[in-house]
């Protein structure tokens, strides 16, 4: 059974909106890789941030210190 066809209309990456590219929709159907989520997968031991810095957006994921606990 073949899939619908889905159209990309808009991209975020973070808050920071960015064009589609023509033909990425033909692409990702034709690659068959479509994944539906309930949201966006978490990245426990790290905090992730996008940052606009000279016209590029840029991902900065820090990994988070973890608390030792005294006995």
């Amino acid at each position: 059974m073949q899939q619908p066809f889905i159209e990309i209309t808009g991209i975020k990456v973070g808050e920071h909106s960015v064009p589609v590219p023509p033909g990425l929709s033909e692409l990702i159907h034709r690659a068959n890789a479509w994944v539906v989520l309930d949201k966006e997968p978490e990245h426990k031991d790290y905090h992730r941030e996008v940052i606009k810095k000279d016209g590029k957006l840029i991902t900065i994921l820090t990994k988070k210190e973890k608390v030792k606990k005294e006995a």
